[in-house]
Protein backbone atom coordinates (compact mmCIF):
# COMPACT_ATOMS: atom_id res chain seq x y z
CA UNK A 1 0.00 0.00 0.00
CA UNK A 2 1.50 3.33 -1.04
CA UNK A 3 1.60 6.22 1.40
CA UNK A 4 -0.30 9.41 0.46
CA UNK A 5 2.67 11.70 1.10
CA UNK A 6 6.17 11.66 2.49
CA UNK A 7 7.75 13.69 5.27
CA UNK A 8 11.27 13.60 6.65
CA UNK A 9 13.48 15.56 9.05
CA UNK A 10 17.19 15.48 8.20
CA UNK A 11 16.38 12.46 5.98
CA UNK A 12 14.75 10.66 8.93
CA UNK A 13 11.48 9.36 7.44
CA UNK A 14 8.22 9.95 9.30
CA UNK A 15 5.97 8.10 6.87
CA UNK A 16 6.42 4.36 6.40
CA UNK A 17 5.10 1.05 7.70
CA UNK A 18 5.86 2.08 11.31
CA UNK A 19 5.11 5.81 11.11
CA UNK A 20 1.63 6.65 9.90
CA UNK A 21 1.62 10.42 9.77
CA UNK A 22 -1.97 11.51 9.29
CA UNK A 23 -1.95 15.28 9.85
CA UNK A 24 0.56 17.85 8.63
CA UNK A 25 -0.35 21.48 9.22
CA UNK A 26 2.17 23.59 7.35
CA UNK A 27 0.18 25.78 4.96
CA UNK A 28 -0.88 28.56 7.34
CA UNK A 29 1.01 31.79 6.78
CA UNK A 30 3.81 32.54 9.26
CA UNK A 31 3.31 34.83 12.23
CA UNK A 32 3.29 38.47 11.19
CA UNK A 33 5.18 41.11 13.12
CA UNK A 34 3.33 44.37 12.59
CA UNK A 35 4.93 47.64 13.64
CA UNK A 36 2.47 50.48 14.22
CA UNK A 37 2.45 54.09 15.33
CA UNK A 38 -0.35 56.08 16.88
CA UNK A 39 -1.83 58.87 14.81
CA UNK A 40 -1.38 62.38 16.12
CA UNK A 41 -4.69 63.74 17.46
CA UNK A 42 -6.66 61.03 15.66
CA UNK A 43 -8.12 57.59 16.21
CA UNK A 44 -6.51 54.48 14.85
CA UNK A 45 -2.98 53.41 14.04
CA UNK A 46 -0.59 53.72 11.14
CA UNK A 47 1.09 50.52 9.96
CA UNK A 48 4.77 51.32 9.66
CA UNK A 49 6.25 47.95 8.77
CA UNK A 50 5.17 44.33 8.35
CA UNK A 51 7.57 41.41 8.63
CA UNK A 52 7.18 37.68 9.11
CA UNK A 53 8.36 36.07 12.32
CA UNK A 54 8.32 32.29 12.76
CA UNK A 55 6.32 29.45 11.27
CA UNK A 56 4.81 26.63 13.31
CA UNK A 57 4.29 23.21 11.73
CA UNK A 58 2.30 20.50 13.50
CA UNK A 59 2.56 16.82 12.65
CA UNK A 60 0.41 14.03 14.09
CA UNK A 61 0.29 10.30 13.53
CA UNK A 62 0.58 6.81 14.96
CA UNK A 63 3.76 4.84 15.60
CA UNK A 64 3.25 1.05 15.50
CA UNK A 65 5.39 -2.04 15.96
CA UNK A 66 5.01 -5.80 16.09
CA UNK A 67 5.83 -6.02 19.83
CA UNK A 68 6.57 -3.88 22.87
CA UNK A 69 10.36 -4.05 22.69
CA UNK A 70 10.36 -3.00 19.04
CA UNK A 71 8.08 -0.05 19.84
CA UNK A 72 10.35 1.14 22.66
CA UNK A 73 13.31 0.97 20.27
CA UNK A 74 11.42 3.01 17.66
CA UNK A 75 10.52 5.64 20.26
CA UNK A 76 14.15 6.00 21.33
CA UNK A 77 15.30 6.20 17.71
CA UNK A 78 12.67 8.83 17.00
CA UNK A 79 13.87 10.99 19.87
CA UNK A 80 17.46 10.53 18.77
CA UNK A 81 16.70 11.71 15.23
CA UNK A 82 14.55 14.66 16.26
CA UNK A 83 16.93 16.08 18.89
CA UNK A 84 19.02 18.26 16.54
CA UNK A 85 18.86 21.99 17.14
CA UNK A 86 17.98 22.60 13.51
CA UNK A 87 17.43 20.63 10.38
CA UNK A 88 15.76 20.24 7.02
CA UNK A 89 12.09 19.33 7.07
CA UNK A 90 10.85 18.05 3.69
CA UNK A 91 7.13 17.62 3.05
CA UNK A 92 5.44 16.37 -0.10
CA UNK A 93 3.14 19.07 -1.41
CA UNK A 94 1.34 18.63 -4.69
CA UNK A 95 3.76 17.42 -7.32
CA UNK A 96 6.82 18.74 -5.51
CA UNK A 97 8.48 18.91 -2.11
CA UNK A 98 8.25 21.92 0.18
CA UNK A 99 11.39 22.44 2.28
CA UNK A 100 11.50 24.15 5.69
CA UNK A 101 14.41 24.83 8.03
CA UNK A 102 13.09 23.80 11.40
CA UNK A 103 13.69 22.60 14.92
CA UNK A 104 11.51 20.37 17.10
CA UNK A 105 9.93 22.49 19.81
CA UNK A 106 7.74 19.76 21.30
CA UNK A 107 7.30 16.00 20.98
CA UNK A 108 4.40 14.23 22.67
CA UNK A 109 4.10 10.43 22.89
CA UNK A 110 1.14 9.77 25.21
CA UNK A 111 1.41 6.06 25.94
CA UNK A 112 -1.62 4.24 27.34
CA UNK A 113 -1.42 1.03 29.38
CA UNK A 114 -3.83 -0.82 27.10
CA UNK A 115 -1.81 -0.17 23.94
CA UNK A 116 1.60 -1.83 24.10
CA UNK A 117 2.44 -1.95 20.37
CA UNK A 118 1.40 1.53 19.22
CA UNK A 119 1.54 5.11 20.43
CA UNK A 120 0.23 8.37 18.93
CA UNK A 121 2.69 11.19 18.37
CA UNK A 122 2.44 14.94 18.05
CA UNK A 123 5.42 16.97 16.85
CA UNK A 124 5.60 20.75 16.84
CA UNK A 125 8.26 22.21 14.56
CA UNK A 126 9.31 25.85 14.78
CA UNK A 127 10.89 27.51 11.76
CA UNK A 128 12.98 30.60 12.55
CA UNK A 129 13.11 31.11 8.79
CA UNK A 130 9.36 31.45 8.21
CA UNK A 131 9.28 30.50 4.53
CA UNK A 132 9.07 27.28 2.61
CA UNK A 133 11.51 26.65 -0.23
CA UNK A 134 11.76 24.61 -3.38
CA UNK A 135 14.30 21.81 -3.09
CA UNK A 136 15.91 22.79 -6.39
CA UNK A 137 17.49 26.24 -6.60
CA UNK A 138 17.64 28.32 -9.74
CA UNK A 139 20.92 29.46 -11.24
CA UNK A 140 21.87 31.78 -14.08
CA UNK A 141 25.48 31.67 -15.28
CA UNK A 142 26.79 34.43 -17.56
CA UNK A 143 30.51 33.92 -18.27
CA UNK A 144 32.79 36.23 -20.21
CA UNK A 145 30.65 39.38 -20.12
CA UNK A 146 32.13 42.71 -21.23
CA UNK A 147 29.18 45.13 -21.12
CA UNK A 148 29.45 47.96 -18.58
CA UNK A 149 25.67 47.67 -18.13
CA UNK A 150 24.10 44.20 -18.09
CA UNK A 151 20.38 43.49 -17.66
CA UNK A 152 19.07 40.01 -16.79
CA UNK A 153 15.36 39.17 -16.61
CA UNK A 154 14.42 36.32 -14.26
CA UNK A 155 11.13 34.40 -14.25
CA UNK A 156 10.24 33.73 -10.62
CA UNK A 157 7.85 31.27 -8.99
CA UNK A 158 6.73 31.18 -5.36
CA UNK A 159 4.42 33.36 -3.30
CA UNK A 160 6.86 35.85 -1.75
CA UNK A 161 9.95 37.67 -2.96
CA UNK A 162 13.24 35.77 -2.92
CA UNK A 163 16.70 36.92 -1.83
CA UNK A 164 19.35 36.08 -4.44
CA UNK A 165 23.07 35.49 -4.07
CA UNK A 166 25.29 36.97 -6.77
CA UNK A 167 28.86 35.94 -7.45
CA UNK A 168 30.87 38.27 -9.68
CA UNK A 169 34.40 37.41 -10.79
CA UNK A 170 36.55 40.11 -12.39
CA UNK A 171 38.60 38.33 -15.05
CA UNK A 172 40.30 41.47 -16.32
CA UNK A 173 39.50 45.12 -15.84
CA UNK A 174 40.72 48.67 -16.21
CA UNK A 175 39.84 51.36 -13.63
CA UNK A 176 36.96 49.35 -12.13
CA UNK A 177 36.11 51.72 -9.27
CA UNK A 178 32.44 51.08 -8.56
CA UNK A 179 29.95 48.23 -9.04
CA UNK A 180 26.20 48.74 -8.78
CA UNK A 181 23.60 45.97 -8.53
CA UNK A 182 19.91 46.80 -8.75
CA UNK A 183 16.45 45.39 -9.32
CA UNK A 184 15.00 47.82 -11.83
CA UNK A 185 11.48 46.58 -11.06
CA UNK A 186 11.62 47.39 -7.32
CA UNK A 187 14.26 50.18 -7.44
CA UNK A 188 16.38 48.37 -4.84
CA UNK A 189 20.01 49.36 -5.39
CA UNK A 190 23.30 48.43 -3.73
CA UNK A 191 26.57 50.23 -4.54
CA UNK A 192 29.95 48.65 -3.83
CA UNK A 193 33.51 49.94 -3.96
CA UNK A 194 36.68 48.14 -2.96
CA UNK A 195 38.42 49.49 0.12
CA UNK A 196 41.78 51.01 -0.77
CA UNK A 197 41.37 51.28 -4.53
CA UNK A 198 39.98 49.76 -7.70
CA UNK A 199 38.87 46.18 -8.24
CA UNK A 200 41.73 43.98 -9.44
CA UNK A 201 41.94 41.04 -11.83
CA UNK A 202 40.66 37.78 -10.26
CA UNK A 203 38.73 39.61 -7.51
CA UNK A 204 35.58 37.70 -6.49
CA UNK A 205 32.64 39.75 -5.22
CA UNK A 206 29.85 37.97 -3.32
CA UNK A 207 26.54 39.74 -2.69
CA UNK A 208 24.29 37.71 -0.37
CA UNK A 209 20.87 39.32 -0.13
CA UNK A 210 19.50 36.76 2.33
CA UNK A 211 22.29 37.12 4.88
CA UNK A 212 22.81 40.82 4.09
CA UNK A 213 26.53 40.53 3.48
CA UNK A 214 29.01 41.69 0.85
CA UNK A 215 32.45 40.09 0.53
CA UNK A 216 35.46 40.57 -1.69
CA UNK A 217 37.71 37.52 -1.76
CA UNK A 218 35.86 36.19 1.33
CA UNK A 219 36.46 39.36 3.39
CA UNK A 220 33.43 41.38 4.46
CA UNK A 221 33.19 45.00 3.31
CA UNK A 222 30.81 47.93 3.71
CA UNK A 223 28.29 48.91 1.07
CA UNK A 224 25.71 51.58 0.33
CA UNK A 225 22.04 51.02 -0.40
CA UNK A 226 19.62 48.14 -0.15
CA UNK A 227 20.03 44.52 -1.18
CA UNK A 228 17.95 43.69 -4.27
CA UNK A 229 15.25 41.05 -3.97
CA UNK A 230 13.55 39.04 -6.73
CA UNK A 231 9.88 39.97 -6.81
CA UNK A 232 7.35 37.29 -7.73
CA UNK A 233 4.56 39.56 -9.01
CA UNK A 234 6.63 40.62 -12.02
CA UNK A 235 9.67 39.48 -13.95
CA UNK A 236 12.50 41.13 -12.02
CA UNK A 237 15.14 42.86 -14.13
CA UNK A 238 18.50 42.61 -12.41
CA UNK A 239 20.96 45.25 -13.57
CA UNK A 240 24.70 45.13 -13.08
CA UNK A 241 26.67 48.27 -13.94
CA UNK A 242 30.32 49.29 -13.67
CA UNK A 243 32.23 52.54 -13.31
CA UNK A 244 35.17 51.36 -15.38
CA UNK A 245 37.11 51.87 -18.60
CA UNK A 246 36.69 48.22 -19.51
CA UNK A 247 35.96 44.95 -17.76
CA UNK A 248 35.59 41.22 -18.49
CA UNK A 249 33.65 39.31 -15.85
CA UNK A 250 31.67 36.20 -14.97
CA UNK A 251 28.32 36.41 -13.19
CA UNK A 252 26.43 33.66 -11.34
CA UNK A 253 22.98 34.42 -9.89
CA UNK A 254 21.58 31.84 -7.49
CA UNK A 255 18.06 31.97 -6.09
CA UNK A 256 15.45 29.73 -4.52
CA UNK A 257 11.69 30.26 -4.86
CA UNK A 258 10.07 31.01 -1.47
CA UNK A 259 6.55 30.26 -0.29
CA UNK A 260 4.30 31.62 2.44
Amino acid sequence: MSTPFSISFNSYVLQNSSFRTQIIQHTNIPTKIIQTETKARADGLTIVNVKYGQREINVEGLLSASDRNTLVGLIDTMKLNLKDASGVLDIDYGNSTRRYYATVADLQLPEEFYSITSVPYKIKFICADPFGYATVSGMISLPGQTALLLDTVITMSGSIDSDPAIQLTINTGSSVSLITLSNESTREVIIISKPGGNFANSDVLMIDSKNKSVKINNSGIDYTGRFPSLNVNAKPRIRLSFNATSVNYDVIIRYSPRFL
